[in-house]
């Protein structure tokens, strides 16, 4: 058979089926098929013409190929009648039968709309029609309607307390129908290369996550690389809190310096003013000092004027008392800086810090401190308990009072660290104003800390007349030993006067507890620790090597010639850092320049070969070799 495609394989006029063969007049022709016409169709071709359009016979060939283009939009569309992907891997099409003529002529066309400007999206039927772009590119959730989302409130509200990773959590959408069958997509939803970017900047995970040891099943000689570098979630935390010690806020209304302070950050968060507790308008910002270029923070009186100098006096006595359970003050001085009167209190500053009641009694509290039933594990009241009562044993033992025991005024700076804040302002504010006496205040202090443990233990801040429904519930979740030391300090019985000896009796048994486990801590971070001992090897070497190479003033001194020992060194940089491949490019592999430099440290009596620039020499020389010259060369220019 002829090209059906060429002029010359249309059908002649004369020409007819063989005789015994189907009938032609029931045999679509294939020029329509292929071309959507068929010339011959008026001069005898015999096949069937059906879908061709009632003008086509009065139309001559030569008029019909000048008018019709490459993309005719009247050409029959191609309709899938099913997912060209099956996930048995055979093919659908292979399977499915060919499309019959009636298919052909009744297929929906093709017909672009304009609509503004921008082309609208065509509709193939039912079937989803393929589109690169959606692909790789994140999708959105369908639509959901307000009634149904209204009907979902109640039981969304049940976990507004709660903190849900977004990238591991329940969606928040109603999951979208199945898609066409596409590339591997995400459990989250949208496509791999458009996730959400990790929570830590990318120097935090500089080594790859820790592997399973029981999967591995190690040998005691064997070390995995996680042994010999600190660990992934102490070295995080303490690049959060270097990354909070070294903010700045530029564009801000502060004033450039106050007294010997700069580059001031405000550090409150929900702009709420202490008014009820100290009855001024206090706000914190953090500063760096002048004198030591250390970091600070600055507790600002807002309008207060002092009018007593003694009461600097009592300030001078908070600067002496210093303990791990107090932020310790530093100085405090008055100040027009901020345009009114106004006294700065210079306290320590803990980075990334939050008080007993951000921590433990707001909507985003952590819950990792908290038993099955709800409540704050006992042992870290405790140990909390502990600290507090040490810290409150130093602030009496030189006479003075906290006044400031209290849930928005101690900081938890630290894995259960807690310190007591903003001691001194109390005694600042009301110098003239208190007629209570010493013993009065320092017994409002152990009543206060029987307030913050008593709220701690019930999940949430106790009032006055809420004590004797928060001790029922000591008595029913919490041991004998909590019950009696937290009804002992919020006892307003006259006869029993609290006593620094009888609250630390009351406790000693526990501190015992708090002890063992500090101590354990200590010994775990003095691990770490030793990890980090000797990081500064490779620092140091290659430190050793710049100075010996190339200098430029002994180039014609001929003791100082890079022959001998330099010469080797020269060569061995080249062999650590110079290196290419075979195509001529730079082997940039940082793995490749520790492994040298870690060899060269130990001194190991492996060889390599050096190869000068010109490729003419080639020297064998040992690891131990290289660090002898090393010392010899480094020795010679320190003389």
């Amino acid at each position: 058979m002829g090209d059906l495609g060429g002029p010359k394989s249309g059908p002649k006029p004369d020409t007819h089926p063989p005789p015994g063969s189907p009938s032609a007049v029931n045999t679509p022709c294939r020029n329509v098929l292929i071309h959507g016409f068929c010339k011959y169709a008026d001069k005898g071709c015999v096949f069937r013409h059906d879908n061709l359009s009632s003008s086509s016979g009065t139309t001559s060939p030569s008029k019909t190929t000048t008018t019709k283009k490459k993309l005719n939009a009247d050409s029959p569309a191609f309709t899938p009648s099913a997912a060209s992907f099956s996930p048995g891997g055979t093919s659908a099409a292979s399977s499915r039968p060919g499309l019959s003529p009636r298919a052909v002529s009744e297929a929906p066309r093709f017909i672009p709309k304009f609509n503004g400007g921008s082309a609208a999206v065509a509709n193939n039927g039912s079937q989803p029609s393929f589109n690169p772009e959606n692909m790789f590119s994140p999708r959105n959730a369908p639509n959901v309607g307000a009634d149904s989302f209204n009907a979902a409130a109640p039981m969304m509200d049940q976990f507004n307390g709660l903190s849900v990773d977004s990238s591991g959590g329940p969606h928040q959408h109603p999951p979208p129908p199945p898609p066409p069958p596409q590339l591997p997509m995400h459990p989250g939803g949208h496509d791999m290369m458009f996730q959400h970017h990790t929570a830590y900047p990318l120097q935090y995970h500089l080594y790859a996550p820790k592997p399973d040891y029981g999967r591995m099943q190690i040998k005691p000689h064997q070390r995995v690389p996680q042994d010999f570098f600190i660990s992934d979630s102490l070295r995080e935390d303490l690049q959060r809190k270097n990354e909070a010690t070294l903010q700045k806020l530029p564009g801000t209304a502060l004033p450039e310096f106050v007294h010997v302070y700069h580059t001031l950050v405000p550090l409150d968060l929900n702009f709420e003013h202490a008014t009820n507790f100290f009855g001024y308008q206090t706000w914190a910002y953090k500063a760096t000092s002048n004198h030591d270029g250390r970091v600070y923070c600055l507790r600002r009186i807002e309008g207060f004027r002092l009018t007593n100098e003694r009461a600097m006096q009592v300030i001078k006595l908070w600067c002496g008392v210093d303990n791990p359970g107090l932020v310790h003050l530093h100085e405090a001085f008055t100040t027009l800086a901020f345009g009114d009167n106004s006294v700065m209190l210079v306290y320590d500053y803990h980075p990334l810090s939050k008080t007993l009641r951000d921590e433990y009694f707001t909507q985003g509290a952590s819950l990792q401190h908290y038993n099955s039933r709800g409540l704050i594990l006992e042992n870290i009241i405790w140990n909390y308990a502990v600290q507090l009562v040490t810290a409150i044993r130093s602030i009496h033992e030189a006479h003075l009072a906290a006044q400031t025991i209290d849930p928005t005024k101690i900081l938890v700076t630290g894995q259960g660290r807690v310190r007591v804040n903003c001691c001194g302002l109390q005694d600042l504010v009301e110098f003239e104003k208190s007629s209570t006496t010493m013993e009065e205040l320092q017994a409002n202090d152990w009543l206060g800390l029987g307030k913050v443990l008593l709220s701690l233990a019930c999940n949430s801040i106790v009032s006055e007349q809420g004590i004797p429904k928060g001790l029922e519930l000591v008595k029913q979740f919490y041991s004998e030993d909590l019950y009696k030391f937290l009804t002992f300090l919020l006892s307003k019985d006259d006869t029993n006067t609290k006593t620094v000896d009888s609250v630390v009796a009351q406790i000693s048994h526990k501190m015992l507890d708090v002890v063992n486990g500090t101590l354990s801590y200590n010994d775990r971070i003095e691990a770490e620790l030793g990890t980090e001992l000797e990081n500064g090897r490779v620092a140091r070497l290659m430190a050793k090597l710049g100075f010996i190479n190339e200098r430029p003033e002994y180039k014609m001194d001929p003791m100082w010639s890079e022959s001998g020992e330099r010469y080797v060194l020269k060569l061995f940089r080249d062999y650590v850092f110079h290196q290419v491949n075979e195509e001529g490019r730079p082997v940039v592999d940082l793995g490749h320049v520790l492994s040298c430099l870690n060899k060269l440290d130990a001194g190991i009596d492996e060889s390599i070969m050096l190869v000068s620039r010109d490729e003419q020499n080639c020297l064998i020389v040992t690891y131990k070799e290289l660090k002898t010259c090393i010392d010899n060369a480094f020795r010679d220019l320190t003389r």
